[in-house]
């Protein structure tokens, strides 16, 4: 099992391959400790081809269409299936970063086989999500290379889970 610091960036970067199209699903300035980077800096400066960020705080979405005018950046709420399949399928994504409570479950109801997606990174807060969403990962044929839990200090407890196909 891996180690984690609350910086999800660095958790995602260690699956990261530039080029690839980032589907940063909770992108924004969420717990961000001075001297790290938010995820789309992380993988923008890294080569990334294109992020697509989504987060429900506009204001850090406008701070990013102002920094990264190359890259697309939605202050939206993914409260259905097909948002998220929309997000994924029409932009060819490659990997998924979520860390957005709830968006989790739509994923585990998609009938999608998100066939461009290679590499995805998930933060869940619960045991139950954990599990379905290890289940859903590997009936779409993803390796399972790493689960981990921690507790930090705003949350009761936290799920990291990345797989690669």
């Amino acid at each position: 099992m891996k180690t984690h610091d609350e910086n999800f960036a660095k958790f995602v970067a260690q699956y990261y391959q530039p080029g690839d199209r980032v589907l940063d699903l909770g992108c924004g300035f969420h717990l961000i400790e001075p001297g790290w980077e938010t995820t789309p800096e992380y993988f923008i400066n890294r080569g990334a081809k294109k992020i697509i960020g989504v987060d429900p705080v506009c204001s850090d979405i406008q701070s990013f269409l102002q920094k990264y005018p190359n890259h697309k950046f939605y202050c939206d709420i993914i409260d259905s299936v097909q948002k998220l399949d929309d997000y994924i399928n029409n932009n060819n994504i490659t990997s998924l970063k979520m860390d957005i409570e709830g968006y989790e479950t739509k994923f585990i109801e998609s009938q999608s086989n998100y066939p461009t997606l290679k590499y995805i990174a998930i933060e869940t807060h619960s045991r139950s999500i954990l599990n379905s969403m290890i289940e859903k990962l590997l009936t779409l044929n993803f390796d399972i290379h790493t689960i981990c839990t921690f507790y930090p200090r705003v949350h009761h407890m936290c799920n990291l889970i990345y797989g690669y196909r």
